[in-house]
């Protein structure tokens, strides 16, 4: 993205303008709308940014995959991978595998 407009809903993205609402340039948009992610301000085992709404696998051991899934959210003024898991406790041991709007 190099330009984004709100009020208008325009936005740039690769060099090509698009002026008919955000929502034409996410792949998997529903009702032409989608919605802009905010930064964890912590990325996983891969170096990949984790945002809200990015489903990450947390590893206890990534050798024989035992870990689970959860989806990173804001929950009372801190970004939680479920319930119970600060992201900052377990980032790096966890993989970005999916978006919960996939």
């Amino acid at each position: 993205m190099e330009w984004i407009d709100f009020k208008n809903k325009q936005i740039t993205f690769n060099g090509v303008a698009f002026e008919m609402g955000f929502g034409e340039l996410v792949e998997h948009a529903k009702e032409n709308q989608f919605k802009l992610l905010q930064y964890s301000g912590y990325k996983d085992m891969d170096g990949k940014e984790i945002y809200d709404g990015h489903i990450i696998r947390i590893y206890d051991d990534e050798d024989s995959d035992d870990g689970w899934n959860e989806d990173v959210s804001m929950h009372m003024g801190a970004f939680m991978a479920g319930d119970e898991n600060f992201i900052g406790n377990v980032h790096f041991r966890s993989r970005i595998i999916g978006t919960i709007f996939d």
